[in-house]
């Protein structure tokens, strides 16, 4: 059961990096997603683009949108029911746009590789748990261990292969 949750945590996460690289590295597109993604900030009034050297101050981020040209469909499950997301020559408000911002790529990589070398410790401590040198400490971080991947694992419990009992 442990070796299966280790295996979810670590393919989920490969799973985010892999969608962080294509989206930061212009590499090819999966079929049906468009080739010319683009997302700019408008302002929120005249719908205009707000050109890069007047993006920055709070006052720019007031009365700016994020906004999209193509379409984006993603199909997710969620307690057995597929989801529909769409957006379509359509606007994000301020907040959702931030919070777009604030999951770039390059973040996503950080988050990922953070939590993989926590992964790592974790197989090393069975390692050491399950040696001759194990002793209480090593067992208790184990237990420890697979307390923060039961958490990370959590995070996808609308994946078809999560499991609760973990």
């Amino acid at each position: 059961m442990v070796e299966d949750l280790v295996a979810f945590v670590k393919a989920r996460l490969i799973e985010d990096r892999r969608i962080a690289v294509q989206a930061s590295s212009g590499a090819p597109r999966p079929p049906g997603q468009h080739e010319d993604e683009r997302w700019e900030w408008i302002h929120s009034r005249t719908r205009r683009p707000i050109p890069l050297d007047q993006r920055s101050g709070s006052q720019a981020w007031g009365r700016a949108s994020l906004r999209t040209v193509n379409v984006y469909t993603q199909i997710y499950t969620t307690g057995g029911s597929g989801h529909e997301f769409r957006i379509r020559d359509a606007e994000v408000d301020i907040d959702a746009a931030m919070h777009i911002a604030r999951h770039d790529p390059a973040r996503v990589l950080a988050d990922v590789a953070a939590k993989l070398r926590i992964v790592g410790e974790y197989e090393r401590a069975v390692r050491t748990a399950q040696g001759p040198d194990s002793d209480a400490a090593a067992q208790g971080e184990v237990r420890a261990l697979g307390r923060v991947l039961r958490q990370f694992a959590h995070a996808y419990a609308d994946h078809p292969d999560y499991r609760p009992k973990w």
